[in-house]
């Protein structure tokens, strides 16, 4: 049974170590890289936006929010839920990749974008 006692036990459990802190710190960092990629992707083009830059921008907001959610597990010491965000942050990454394995890279963004299976997809 979850009791006071056992809260306050959690609660008072230590926090990640200097050397963790510090990896968070940098991995932390890259935000600024990412928003600074979203605003070359929007200016590039004269503004025009394509379903590629679309799909780009969505994987750049996805990637943000689980790095920000894997560095506050981490501080937390909840590395199961953690080590799950990794794997989502490798799917991102995979259907990323993926657009330049497609001989239609704009059609492809879009079906995704659409909610489509990327396994469907160029079948």
């Amino acid at each position: 049974m979850f009791n006071a006692l056992a809260f306050e036990a959690w609660a008072a459990r230590p926090q990640a170590s200097e050397e963790v802190e510090r990896e968070l710190q940098k991995l932390e960092t890259t935000r600024k890289d990412f928003l600074d990629m979203g605003l070359t992707l929007a200016k590039a083009f004269g503004g025009a936006l394509y379903p590629v830059d679309l799909l780009t921008n969505a994987i750049l907001k996805r990637s943000l929010a689980l790095t920000a959610g894997f560095c506050l597990l981490i501080r937390n010491k909840n590395y199961l839920c953690a080590a799950s965000l990794v794997r989502l942050h490798l799917d991102s990454l995979l259907r990323l990749s993926a657009v330049w394995l497609v001989e239609k890279p704009h059609d492809f963004a879009s079906a995704v974008l659409e909610g489509k299976q990327v396994r469907e997809l160029n079948r």
